[in-house]
């Protein structure tokens, strides 16, 4: 009888790790904040050209729990949406939409993942998950 409990208890600890880990990294879907004007690359390029802008480019997947923290936190206060809004060309990359080529396109490894890109092409990745005062102050550095 002992060993017959032994593996179904290994068994009730693997599933409760299992529980335990996918609860701690999953979080509910958080919408796009409303300042991203464009889902495509080529638009936003596009547009930033006509406005002499940089785009800011974010790659994210509903799936993704950190994706889903970083867009209900810092890209979800005031001063980041109305500066990324203002000074920006904004543009929202699902990397789970079928046929999306943007996300290769840019390289993207891991998400979430966000990129300047300056008119002309100079491209710079956004390092880890930033605050939204180090959002805004590491776009001000490598567009000035």
């Amino acid at each position: 009888m002992k060993s017959f409990l032994q593996p179904l208890l290994i068994f009730g600890v693997a599933v409760g790790v299992v529980v335990a880990v996918r609860a701690m990294t999953s979080a509910p879907a958080v919408d796009a904040p409303s300042f991203f004007q464009h889902t495509t690359l080529d638009a936003g390029l596009e547009q930033a050209e006509l406005e002499g802008k940089p785009v800011f480019a974010f790659a994210t997947a509903d799936w993704c729990g950190p994706c889903q923290r970083f867009k209900g936190s810092t890209l979800s206060e005031p001063a980041v949406a109305e500066f990324l809004g203002n000074e920006t060309v904004p543009v929202y990359i699902d990397v789970t939409e079928r046929g999306n080529t943007d996300a290769a396109m840019l390289g993207v490894r891991s998400i979430p993942a966000a990129f300047i890109i300056e008119p002309g092409g100079n491209m710079y990745p956004m390092p880890g998950q930033p605050s939204g005062d180090g959002l805004i102050s590491w776009v001000k550095t490598v567009t000035n």
